[in-house]
């Protein structure tokens, strides 16, 4: 039987493009991260937000609206604001005329993806 290790806390966080850990004994840091084990190499740095091209919502009234970032769940999209020029907001799915919603994305090279199921959740990017 082996002696009991004692427990240590244990933070990981995502540092640019890989999970990092934090607070591990040195043998267990050795180990390679959660990216390198699962691909065997580094992944690319991922697009940021301000990157991508902003997603067109149209609204069952006709009206247009442009969000660079949100949440979508249980029949809510959050739209985050950047803080100085843009609010957050709440919009309920109901509100937007999906189908046109799609197709103007679809126009813009942009994906706009809903979730397949209820407790699903979509976030962009």
């Amino acid at each position: 039987m082996q002696p009991e290790r004692p427990t240590e806390p244990l933070l990981i966080e995502w540092n640019g493009d890989r999970f990092v850990r934090y607070g591990e004994t040195q043998s267990a840091a050795k180990s390679p991260d959660y990216v390198e084990a699962a691909s065997g190499k580094n992944l690319p740095p991922q697009a940021l937000s301000h990157d991508l091209p902003p997603a067109t919502l149209v609204f069952r009234d006709g009206h247009r609206e442009q969000v660079n970032d949100y949440v979508i769940t249980r029949g809510v999209l959050y739209a985050r604001g950047n803080g100085y020029t843009q609010n957050s907001r709440n919009i309920q799915l109901s509100a937007l005329d999906l189908g046109t919603t799609f197709r103007a994305n679809q126009d813009n090279g942009v994906k706009f993806v809903l979730p397949e199921r209820p407790n699903d959740v979509v976030t962009r990017p």
